[in-house]
């Protein structure tokens, strides 16, 4: 069994990473995939190969699989990490990498730009360019590079969100927005952002969305989901999570998901009451967890091919 040590972005920042993402990182793993052998296919790949040195390890991912290559190209899911757009890390993913290459797809773990002043938006473009090295790469590894999702946590939910509605991130990595053909996300808040930092009830929180976002509402604006979706796009497929009695995620959630429907896309919301936020996250591929099963569901409904 693989144990997952995450190399901490900023020294001294271990506990708040931990709290902020939620995901356990080593032990006993209870996974119904619990007897699958996962490999790590590649570590610390760079996507941007062209990015500074200071920059170089904030612009990498991992990507696991099995042991043996499959006969077969299996699908690939890209997992973008939560942590108020400041913390995380890549390493931080528990059980999903049994849960997924178990039921037979590849995963992808991506870091992203952190540190201040870099924009949300910006670190969308890293999701976007962490799709197109999948894209490129994914086939030698044993992946169907016709067949990438996208998933994330917390503010990972909103990169991974934005990158499936704004289609110039994807377009400026030379792809279309059929190069991701699915979206889960687990229990973000901030697809409309001006909306969501008007509506918060805490400064802290007001705070949060404040630093990461800044205070000109045209920029938060322009990196809300909601804000890139019209009639007449393509965008793939969403599963959208919310949980317990958080209001601000379901609302959120709602929003987004009867935004996209009404402009012709498919979108469904998963109400999950007995998860937290940190929950949801850190409780994906243990056995009989019910929103694992239903991202599986999900995924395998979306057809092969382009």
């Amino acid at each position: 069994m693989l144990c997952f040590f995450p190399r901490w972005p900023r020294p001294g920042l271990a506990f708040l990473i931990v709290a902020l993402a939620g995901t356990a990182f080593c032990g006993p793993n209870p996974s119904a995939a619990a007897e699958t052998v996962v490999k790590r296919l590649a570590q610390d790949a760079a996507y941007v190969l062209d990015a500074p040195a200071a920059r170089l390890e904030s612009q990498t991912l991992d990507l696991y699989g099995p042991e043996e290559k499959p006969e077969t190209p299996w699908p690939v899911v890209l997992f973008v990490h939560g942590g108020a757009w400041r913390f995380g890390d890549k390493a931080m993913m528990g059980t999903k990498p049994a849960a997924f290459v178990g039921h037979g797809y590849l995963l992808a773990s991506a870091n992203y730009r952190l540190a201040e002043p870099v924009t949300p938006r910006e670190q969308a473009q890293d999701v976007a360019r962490a799709v197109r090295w999948l894209h490129d790469h994914a086939r030698e590894h044993g992946g169907d590079p016709d067949r990438i999702f996208l998933m994330g946590h917390s503010a990972g939910a909103h990169l991974a969100a934005l990158v499936g509605t704004d289609e110039r991130l994807l377009g400026e990595c030379g792809l279309g927005p059929e190069a991701v053909r699915g979206v889960v996300l687990l229990d973000g808040a901030g697809y409309d952002v001006p909306k969501q930092i008007a509506a918060a009830r805490l400064e802290r929180l007001q705070g949060l969305y404040k630093r990461a976002f800044g205070d000109d509402e045209r920029a938060q604006r322009e990196a809300s989901p909601v804000a890139h979706v019209v009639a007449g796009k393509h965008f793939p497929p969403f599963l959208i999570f919310h949980v317990g009695q958080r209001r601000d995620s379901r609302e959120q959630s709602e929003l987004l998901a009867g935004k996209l429907r009404d402009a012709g896309g498919q979108a469904t919301t998963a109400h999950e009451p007995e998860k937290n936020h940190l929950t949801l996250n850190r409780e994906f591929g243990l056995a009989g967890d019910g929103p694992t099963a239903k991202v599986f569901e999900f995924l395998d409904r979306v057809p092969a091919g382009k």
